[in-house]
């Protein structure tokens, strides 16, 4: 029915329902063989075919408006003509509620009797292999792409018509509608047909025009829970905790954030500070009030400037060993949360094996538990796989996440935990390891 000159809406829609109309008329030759029951039911419901046939050219001729009981009363007699005649639109392939949601909808326009322009669209529907949850619309003057949300659920269908306000394109939409011939599957897209793209083709396109308009395509990892403090640990108000102000804003900026990739590349950038203020902490407590040369300093940058994972591994190492409440390492409170986490693994049906498998694919090949290497070695390859997008390496997204269950609830149920701890503990408690002695190093001697 495309590549029509301009008609008026009204006689698009009417044309449409008459086609309905008239199959289910057509039902009326097949009865015969039926029980006597079943041939009154058939007789029935094709009287009501014809009474609304009826009513809808007439309702053509006058150009009125039909209400969208009668769409819906239409609708039923689909439905009860294919428990009958289960062949009945089989060609439609289960898209009988798209035809209707879409005259439905035109009839409630304002004023739907506007005059249609389809001429020359080649416009045909196609099932693609992928979801556009809220569904896409390109309709930049010929060159129409729609792809709907999946049918999976009834009201995706509804709510997608409701927000297209391109009212030319709804007739444009139902005009294309090949009764005959309709794809199957419950993810469909109108698009010209001399387009041949592949389904991973379209998908990207569809991708890219999104994100060039704004939009946001992958679901957020929520991660709301409280923040976790290690119990017993004691606040003193006459310390000196104005010594990191710069890190309480990165705190803040970690509190806001609630998707769990995003919190934890913020907790991460506050470990990474701690592995350089410990290394000015050491230099600080060890020269004290003696003066501090340029052949330290050069030192000093050499020290910093060597691998970053053993640089972390170092902290990491000298964070398990201290004592952060009277008789409790770090290594045994993070013992304690371990224990509480292979339990949880264990409850959604998942092993150590399981997690080191998933583990390995980021580059972590250290054997899970409690030591310095894994906890090195597992902080460090989530950075990188976060933070970095190279080819050669997994690039953790919110787009991919869902591939790695196991890693996902590691983070949220384990990681984010000890590291909130081992963050707040060292801030809160004054320590050799993260705690500046001094604000000043002597660089040479007044008195002389």
């Amino acid at each position: 029915m495309n590549g029509i000159t301009p008609q008026t809406g009204l006689n698009v829609l009417y044309s449409r329902i008459i086609e309905i109309l008239t199959k289910i008329e057509d039902l009326n030759s097949e009865k015969n063989g039926l029980s006597m029951e079943i041939q009154e039911k058939v007789v029935t419901y094709t009287t009501k075919a014809f009474e609304y046939k009826k009513a809808v050219n007439t309702a053509l001729d006058v150009e009125q408006i039909i209400s969208t009981e009668i769409i819906d009363n239409i609708a039923a007699l689909i439905k009860d003509s294919k428990v009958i005649f289960p062949d009945f639109l089989a060609n439609l392939n289960g898209h009988e509620s798209l035809l209707m949601e879409l005259c439905k909808k035109i009839l409630l326009l304002e004023n739907p009797n506007f005059e249609v322009d389809t001429n020359g669209l080649n416009l045909r529907y196609r099932e693609i292999s992928f979801i556009v949850d809220e569904g896409f619309i390109q309709d930049e003057g010929d060159n129409y792409i729609v792809v709907f949300p999946s049918f999976s659920y009834p009201n995706n269908l509804v709510n997608f018509l409701d927000s297209i306000s391109n009212l030319n394109l709804l007739f444009i939409m139902l005009e294309s509608i090949d009764i005959n011939h309709m794809p199957e599957g419950e993810n469909l897209a109108l698009i010209d047909s001399s387009i041949g793209v592949c389904d991973s083709q379209l998908s990207s396109y569809i991708k890219l025009k999104k994100l060039s308009q704004g939009d946001v395509l992958h679901e957020d990892y929520i991660y709301d829970k409280p923040i976790h403090l290690v119990n017993g640990i004691f606040w003193d108000i006459n310390n000196k905790y104005h010594q990191f102000d710069e890190i309480f804003y990165v705190l803040s900026e970690y509190n806001q954030q609630n998707s769990i990739l995003d919190k934890y590349l913020k907790i991460y950038q506050v470990i990474e500070n701690f592995k350089y203020r410990s290394k000015i902490a050491q230099l600080i407590d060890e020269y004290g009030t003696r003066m501090f040369s340029i052949r330290k300093f050069k030192d000093f940058y050499s020290s910093i400037e060597k691998s970053e994972s053993n640089e972390l591994r170092k902290l990491i190492k000298n964070i398990l060993q201290i004592e952060i409440t009277v008789g409790n390492k770090f290594k045994d409170l993070m013992t304690i949360d371990w224990n509480e986490y292979i339990s949880f693994l264990n409850r959604q049906g998942h092993t150590i094996t399981d997690l080191q498998n998933e583990l390995k694919a980021i580059g972590c090949a250290a054997t899970p538990g409690i030591t310095e290497d894994f906890l090195t070695t597992v902080i460090y390859s989530l950075r990188n796989s976060i933070a970095h997008n190279k080819e050669t390496e997994i690039h953790l997204t919110h787009g991919n996440l869902n591939e790695y269950p196991i890693i996902k609830e590691f983070i949220s149920e384990f990681l984010l935990k000890i590291l909130e701890k081992v963050v707040f503990s060292l801030l809160i408690k004054n320590n050799t390891l993260i705690w500046y002695s001094n604000s000043k190093l002597k660089l040479y001697n007044e008195d002389i």
